[in-house]
């Protein structure tokens, strides 16, 4: 019998042990069996003298990868799989690591195939050497996925392929793109194919950011004289003024059940501060978190494998940089599952990630397990997924629609004393925060409504910026709110914040009342 159960196969494998012979496993998914996967299998069993696989179950790739995997049972997969010359038993598991299963196992070799998380790796290569044991990596077989496989397919029931011009009979994504734009007639330019692109595995990358090096929260209470300290003057220019107000603001809103958003560029999660708005968003400090592409990308990769921030120095020369596999293929496929779902991307995204391996330390996991929106605003163009074979562009700019109407109306809730920030974003989130506000007023207007007023709207970043001065501070709020700029260092200013909100009692100046509360518009 090829497909075993785990104390069988390790009955089996300690029998070919002391008959002297070596034992190699291998895992994955096997999902769409393909020549990359036999390749592979092929390869580990020229490693020793038996072979067994170690298989996904259907409820573990659901885990890993989504609602939407697996294409083919885990009974189909293993039947497939124990037919293949190469492999003697076949182990189905449930986990989203085989390191029990090895442990009982302790094969001499273990082989990781293409697509590996350097985390995991290393914790299976620990368990081996336990034994005397070794992981093998070996290369993927470039230009064949499971993904490209599917997305092959979908291409052809959707009527999108043909066979003209010979070869494969389908069309590059970057190709198709461009014909359904033009209504089928086909672009006169051309264009890089990005179906012939090489991704690389996320482990074979340097990364600059660890989970290790996070900032930790404030703990209830501290500092507890910091603000005795602070000047009381009344000059307009008075940036510790503007600190109370801020925070005293953000109190302020959620006593009174206000919007308090947060526009988060990606440097909040690069500098280790995502544990600070975490702590904020359990407090009830925040009510809607938004980021660009590039701060999904970090935030994911954090919850998926405690690292990011790639090391660039010689990649772009390459062509690597960019490159990580597991990154555009978790990104891409959320995106359309969100679009088919008619979700919101950040919303997909959280509930892929709250599961993940550090989803304490990931935004986008802890929002949609709070119940806070996390919406993600891409620019498209600008981000490494979009690099990738599997980057759908209408999938994506879908489910970044839903989310800036999602955006919208957190916006629409400022009015009467509410509180937008926006840190480290130069660019995409000032604009994205100026069209919202302006599309909430609209629709204010038509319904005899007034436009949002009475709120505050505060950038918070270490020089002062065009966009963040004029389309956060100056043009929403005209008469009807108040601007602040807080400039300074994020890496100090965001924990100062977090810490002056979670301190016990009102923050403010020694002898004043604080801000000024808003009358409510409401």
């Amino acid at each position: 019998m090829t497909v075993v159960i785990t104390q069988e196969a390790a009955a089996w494998a300690e029998s070919h042990r002391a008959a002297g012979r070596k034992v190699v496993s291998v895992n994955g998914c096997f999902d769409i069996l393909h020549a990359g996967h036999v390749a592979t299998l092929e390869r580990a069993r020229g490693l020793g003298d038996r072979l067994i696989v170690l298989l996904n179950s259907d409820v573990s790739i659901r885990r890993l990868k989504g609602p939407a995997r697996p294409y083919l049972e885990q009974d189909q997969r293993a039947a497939v799989l124990g037919a293949l010359r190469a492999v003697d038993r076949v182990l189905v598991f449930d986990g989203d690591t085989p390191l029990p299963e090895l442990a009982v196992i302790r094969p001499d070799i273990h082989v990781k195939g293409g697509s590996f998380v350097a985390e995991r790796v290393e914790a299976e290569r620990a368990l081996l050497a336990g034994w005397g044991g070794r992981v093998e990596l070996l290369p993927l077989v470039p230009g064949v996925s499971t993904t490209g496989i599917a997305r092959r397919i979908q291409h052809r029931v959707d009527g999108k392929g043909g066979e003209a011009g010979g070869g494969s009979g389908l069309v590059s994504p970057a190709r198709e793109a461009a014909a359904r734009s033009r209504a089928g007639a086909g672009s006169r330019y051309p264009a890089l194919d990005r179906s012939r692109v090489v991704t690389l595995p996320f482990g074979e990358r340097t990364n600059l950011v660890s989970v290790t090096d996070f900032a930790a929260p404030p703990a209830s209470g501290a500092p507890p004289r910091f603000l005795d300290i602070l000047p009381a003057t009344r000059h307009r220019t008075n940036a510790a003024a503007n600190l109370v107000e801020v925070v005293h603001g953000i109190r302020a809103a959620r006593a009174r059940g206000k919007s308090i958003t947060w526009a988060c560029g990606p440097h909040l999660v690069k500098y280790g501060l995502s544990r600070h708005l975490v702590a904020l968003m359990q407090a009830g400090l925040v009510t809607h978190v938004a980021t660009n592409g590039a701060g999904a990308i970090h935030d994911a990769e954090i919850a998926l494998f405690g690292a990011t921030s790639e090391e660039m120095s010689g990649r772009i020369h390459t062509g690597a940089f960019g490159m990580a596999r597991e990154t555009g293929h978790f990104l891409n496929d959320a995106a359309r599952q969100a679009r088919d779902r008619g979700a919101g991307y950040g919303e997909t995204l959280g509930y892929l990630l709250a599961d993940a391996p550090h989803a304490g330390d990931s935004l986008l996991a802890q929002a949609f397990i709070a119940g806070i929106p996390m919406t993600i605003h891409v620019a498209i163009g600008t981000d490494i997924v979009h690099m990738h074979p599997s980057f759908d562009g209408a999938a994506t700019g879908a489910a970044s629609q839903r989310d800036f109407e999602i955006l919208a109306a957190g916006i629409d809730n400022l009015s009467g004393g509410g509180v937008h920030l926006n840190v480290a974003s130069s660019v995409v989130l000032p604009e994205v925060f100026l069209k919202s506000l302006t599309m909430a007023n609209n629709l204010r207007r038509a319904a005899g409504r007034a436009p949002v007023q009475d709120f505050l709207a505060v950038t918070v970043d270490h020089e002062s910026e065009y966009r963040p001065l004029m389309n956060v501070v100056r043009r929403p709020t005209g008469d009807l709110g108040k601007g602040i700029e807080l400039l300074g260092r994020i890496e100090i200013l965001v924990p100062l914040i977090a810490a002056l909100l979670l301190a016990p009692g009102e923050a403010q100046l020694p002898g004043t009342t604080g801000r000024k509360d808003f009358p409510s518009s409401e």
